[in-house]
């Protein structure tokens, strides 16, 4: 099974009613894992699990600038600076028997923020594949999806709470 997951990740357009002066990112973890990548093991054993702590790099924080710079009306007068905050980031591969399974782990914390207001919302998701054979690059697209679709709940979840008609 070469399958990708789906997420609950949408590509609706969420319109929120505020437009966004700057994007910051900072990485809240404890952790993070040295080097450049995950290591994936070539045999595996059953029983085998490893917790990789991804560095919060500029490809991940693209996706999630990209995805803020959608959902927001540009053409509203109300402006925010918006603070990401990674909470939690890893990716978790384990082998049994019959398969290995990659999983990826993300929490946010979005914050928006002007002279007048402070609006914060935090988000998680948690995401896997199994397959006969894991793969590196599916792996790191688990994790960028993971990142795209925990992001998107938040956002909603913002509209939701601050931005109702």
């Amino acid at each position: 099974m070469d399958k990708l997951f789906k997420t609950d990740y949408n590509t609706a357009m969420l319109n929120i009613p505020a437009s966004i002066e700057v994007v910051d990112f900072s990485d809240k973890r404890s952790y993070v894992s040295t080097g450049q990548t995950f290591n994936m093991p070539t045999f595996s054993k059953p029983g085998q699990f490893i917790e990789y702590y991804p560095e919060f790099n500029s490809t991940h924080k693209r996706l999630v600038f990209d995805l803020i710079h959608q959902s927001f009306d540009s053409h509203t007068a109300k402006a925010f600076k918006v603070n990401i905050e990674l909470i939690e980031g890893v990716k978790e591969f384990s082998a049994t028997f019959s398969k290995e399974t990659e999983r990826a782990k993300i929490r946010l914390r979005i914050i928006l923020v002007n002279e007048t207001d402070k609006f914060t919302t935090e988000a998680s998701g948690e995401y896997y594949v199994s397959s006969v054979d894991a793969r590196y690059k599916r792996f790191e697209e688990l994790y960028q999806r993971t990142l795209q679709s925990v992001t998107y709940a938040g956002l909603l979840d913002l509209k939701s709470k601050y931005f109702v008609d």
